[in-house]
């Protein structure tokens, strides 16, 4: 049987250590070698030592030459340089600068080089950001026989981030095109779907859901500190932030509830600021790999999850997944009639507050406290949890793919 050319493009992939790399590597990883013969044209990042290699798949690493881009941020960098390169982020963002228009068409040229069999080639474009979308778009264009998979881990006219008229109206423009030329949309979970099914009733496109997941042996071969440890993995940003949990943090200390406790960031960056009473219990450090990040994990007695409402639905944040595998409590500071706290129900992870509360909050987090000093863990879904493996969510993918030419 002649394989099918899958050419995945994004400007998320290892090295880049992201949540959105670890989705597009299962997608490299998992799909049937047997029956695909797979390519992933990525971002290069930093030397040439820390790409990786994967059997039989392809990958390209294509620099981004363009001058001007968007600041990135360290934790060795002072608070007012910190404020500086912001500032300097937002007023991209007002004018909606695209970082990877030299990329964009690199990329482009690059990828009509891949194409052979345009008729047995498959391309995944990763959104967000935009420029794997566009690439998508323009090679589409040229090669009409080709088949398009456009993958939302994000809403992209009704994502909640967009800022500025013009943000907004190049968002919408980029949408519209993914509606008239993409063959499917898959997305990280329904209601980025079901946002697109309603708003273009009149398409008739293949909707799928393909959720994010972890990718490791799930079940919890952790520990028990002697200090009640919490752990958070990932950026703050925006209204992502821990000032509910900060309050929650002062309630409890204020009346004893926990003699003993320590808080890890791990992953945030130089952003987060820490309330004086809390410089004691609260440590920053810095972002790991991600096989790392699971060991902290496993060995944290409870993990928090912070995912305030937001103006669209359907954001699980890919954490969550990895925080399920590795069946510890979570403490999940949440949009409680969202999808995240719909999973965590499901799987009985732990007790679920509304994001804006300092009270639940407060619950949760004495919750997760008892089971640790009962030396016990939740009751949990042991077999929801084992189905939200990448390699199982990336099957459903490759049934999409045959189904392109059936």
């Amino acid at each position: 049987m002649e394989k099918k050319h899958i050419i995945i493009v994004s400007v998320y992939f290892p090295p880049i250590i992201s949540i959105a790399s670890n989705r597009l590597l299962a997608f490299a990883k998992y799909l049937d070698p047997l029956k695909y013969r797979i390519s992933v044209i990525t971002l290069q990042s930093g030397d040439n030592k820390n790409r990786i290699a994967l059997p039989n798949v392809e990958i390209i690493y294509v620099p981004n030459k363009q001058f001007i881009k968007r600041a990135s941020f360290s934790k060795k960098y002072t608070y007012i340089i910190h404020k500086i390169r912001a500032v300097w982020n937002t007023l991209l963002n007002v004018v909606d600068f695209n970082d990877f228009y030299s990329w964009e068409n690199t990329v482009f040229l690059e990828l009509q080089g891949l194409i052979k069999e345009p008729e047995n080639t498959v391309v995944i474009s990763s959104y967000p950001t935009s420029s794997p979308l566009i690439i998508a778009s323009r090679i589409k264009l040229k090669f009409p026989t080709i088949k398009w998979i456009d993958d939302l881990r994000d809403g992209i006219s009704n994502n909640s981030n967009k800022s500025t008229f013009f943000a907004s109206k190049y968002k919408a423009n980029i949408e519209e095109t993914m509606m008239e030329q993409a063959d499917v949309i898959t997305a990280v979970s329904s209601p980025i779907l079901k946002y697109l099914k309603t708003k273009y009733n009149d398409k008739e496109i293949n909707y799928h859901e393909i959720r994010n997941g972890y990718d490791f042996e799930y079940g919890n071969n952790g520990k028990f500190n002697a200090v009640f440890t919490i752990s958070y993995l990932g950026n703050f940003y925006g209204n992502r932030n821990p000032s509910i949990f900060y309050k929650a943090l002062e309630v409890i200390l204020e009346n004893g509830f926990i003699p003993k406790l320590e808080v890890n960031f791990i992953g945030v960056g130089g952003a987060v600021m820490i309330p004086h009473k809390l410089k004691k219990i609260v440590f920053v450090k810095d972002k790991v790999a991600y096989d790392v990040a699971i060991e902290y994990m496993r060995n944290s007695d409870a993990l928090l999850l912070v995912l305030p409402k937001g103006e669209n639905k359907g954001v699980f944040s890919g954490k969550i997944f990895d925080y399920l595998g590795v069946m510890r409590p979570i403490i999940p500071l949440v949009d409680t009639a969202d999808v995240a706290a719909e999973l965590i129900l499901e799987t009985n992870a732990g007790k679920l507050a509304e994001s804006n509360s300092v009270e639940e909050a407060v619950e949760s987090i004495l919750y997760a406290y008892h089971l640790w000093e009962k030396k016990t863990l939740p009751p949990y879904n042991s077999e929801l949890i084992k189905s939200l493996h990448r390699k199982y969510q990336v099957e459903k993918l490759g049934k999409i793919i045959d189904g392109l030419w059936n």
